[in-house]
Parts: structure tokens; sequence; C-alpha cells
């Protein structure tokens, strides 16, 4: 058995155990990402599903198959950060391909954070895919 020599010696003998614990926790770590490096990926496709904390939906025609129809949507509302009254936006897939897909506006630029922006209709809530109160429109 071997013997301490100081007290320094005996710090290092003491962590021994929790090291080796460790390192056999990492091997088996590496054996398990090996192993599903060597799954063959694949899309989920995912029938549907809701994640009410985000507002995001999707919901496909058949579960695990690209045949039919899948709709996705964002919802939200003004109280998130970065949100305008054109909240949400969608996608709608037939048969693996796009269908539908809301594109919002155009790029930013310098004109979009100057009054130029109202004069843009693309920018007016009027013109987005929002409720909106009749008469009413986004004002500088």
């Amino acid at each position: 058995m071997i013997q301490p020599r100081s007290s320094k010696d005996m710090s290092r003998l003491s962590r021994l155990p929790s090291l080796l614990a460790q390192r056999q926790l990492e091997a088996e770590a590496w054996a398990r990402a090996k192993e599903l490096l060597k799954t063959e990926p694949r899309e989920p496709l995912t029938r549907d599903f809701w994640l009410p904390e985000l507002q995001v939906m999707g919901a496909r025609s058949f579960e695990g198959s690209k045949p039919g129809l899948y709709v996705a949507a964002k919802g939200g509302h003004n109280a998130e950060s970065h949100n305008h009254n054109d909240v949400g936006n969608f996608i709608v897939y037939a048969d693996g391909y796009p269908a539908l897909i809301d594109v919002g506006v155009e790029t930013y630029t310098a004109k979009t954070f100057s009054l130029a922006y109202f004069a843009k209709s693309l920018m007016l809530s009027a013109t987005w895919t929002a409720n909106s109160r009749v008469g009413t429109k986004t004002k500088p």
C-alpha cells in the first residue's frame, strides 16, 4: 500500500476516487456519443405540436410522412420583445414543398428607422396580416 508522505499527498489521494469516477463518466459519455453518430439522421415529421409559451404550432396530415399538408405558425403579442402589430407568421407545405409562405416585409434600411418609414405602405400595420380597427393606421 502506498503511504502518503505529506498532507499535500494525502489531499491528492483523497481526490482520487472522484477523479476516477469523473473519468468513468466521461468514457461512458463518449461511448454514447459514438453510438449516436452511427445513427442515421432523420426528420421527426411529428403529427402536431403546440408550444404555448412560445405560441408556436405545427400540424401535418400524416405523422412521419411528407405527403399531405403541413402548416406551422407563430403567434405572439405586442408585449414580446421587438413585436409589432404584425405579430406572427406562418408557412404551409404541400407534399414536402412550400405552398404558402409569409415572407414578411422588405429588408431593413436606414429609411426604415426614419420618418420615411411611414411613407412605405408595406411597413404600415394597415397592410399587415393583423387585426386592426377600421380607419386606424400606424402613426409617426
